[in-house]
């Protein structure tokens, strides 16, 4: 079993959780959250708009290169879109 922690901003969330209810995998939410990565900021306040959420999974060791596999081709996706403000 390992323990895998998905960052997203929650904007995403419509596509991001049926990666993992598709798999049926357990997991612990943390909404809300701010921060600052790869792709900016993400303050949570009215000017900058939105929040982050963050899972927390437990993969079976025998479906972890699958699922990581999804959601690599679902982060490879992202990266094609165009890029928006805020």
């Amino acid at each position: 079993m390992q323990m895998v922690m998905m960052v997203f901003r929650t904007s995403l969330e419509q596509e991001v959780l049926p990666l993992v209810e598709d798999e049926q995998l357990p997991f612990t939410r943390l909404d809300g959250l701010q921060g600052k990565g790869v792709t900016g900021s993400v303050p949570g306040s009215v000017t900058w708009g939105g929040s982050n959420t963050v899972l927390l999974l437990a993969v079976p060791d025998e479906r972890l290169s699958g699922f990581r596999d999804r959601v690599h081709r679902f982060q490879d996706g992202l990266k094609s879109r165009p890029k928006t403000v805020g």
